[in-house]
């Protein structure tokens, strides 16, 4: 459903939702998917569900006002898996999403201004439940816990140069995570056996990236 109204400021809603019925395999890690060879990893395992459903209503607010566009928008969504009559939360659900910006503009520059907040990733709970003769892990109910919410602000500034000959330029800068929040994607286990009596399972979560700039340029000619 969309509504446009004269002043620029304009809704839309969505609502949907996905049943499938046959589900293809796939491969996930329990703990940590945030590392550059996730197969080498022992947390890897094999998920085959029966059914799983994806389910969500969206509401976003824009307004288009000469030089400034801005925007807001809300999410609810739902994406589980279905195994031996056993609902599962996917590794990629997140209950709540929120985002807002802003982007101003003219002929020669750019300036973007964008938040993005959503519920933490679902996780697996583990426990070191055997101790002699090495450390044994149990793993709990898959994706039945979570991480902390999720919430960064990114800018973006641009600058546009024009060439009779040559087409244009814009050169771009932009800082990611630019308030260097902490958000946690990932869990890290390891028994630590040599410094303790007694093996000690030591769990510590790991966070996305800090304050991360860049610059770039796109060149169109």
């Amino acid at each position: 459903v969309e509504y446009q109204h004269e002043s620029g400021v304009g809704m839309r809603l969505e609502a949907y939702r996905k049943e499938y019925r046959q589900v293809r395999p796939r491969f996930e890690n329990l703990l940590n998917t945030f590392v550059l060879l996730p197969e080498l990893k022992p947390d890897r395992i094999r998920i085959a569900p029966d059914r799983a459903t994806a389910e969500g209503i969206e509401l976003t607010v824009r307004g288009d006002q000469q030089a400034l566009d801005w925007w807001v928008s809300y999410t609810w969504s739902s994406a589980q898996d279905e195994m031996a009559d056993t609902e599962t939360d996917r590794s990629w659900d997140q209950t709540h999403f929120f985002s807002a910006g802003a982007v101003w503009t003219n002929p020669r520059w750019e300036i973007t201004v964008a938040g993005t907040y959503h519920t933490g990733w679902p996780t697996t709970a583990v426990t070191l439940i055997e101790t002699d003769p090495v450390g044994l892990i149990e793993a709990g109910p898959r994706n039945a816990e979570r991480l902390d919410d999720y919430a960064t602000i990114d800018v973006r500034v641009a600058r546009k140069f024009e060439f009779e000959r040559a087409g244009s330029l814009t050169v771009f800068g932009e800082i990611g995570n630019v308030l260097g929040r902490a958000n946690e994607c990932c869990v890290e286990y390891e028994v630590e056996a040599e410094e303790t009596p007694e093996p000690v399972l030591d769990l510590h979560t790991r966070d996305y990236l800090p304050v991360t700039p860049s610059l770039g340029f796109v060149w169109r000619f």
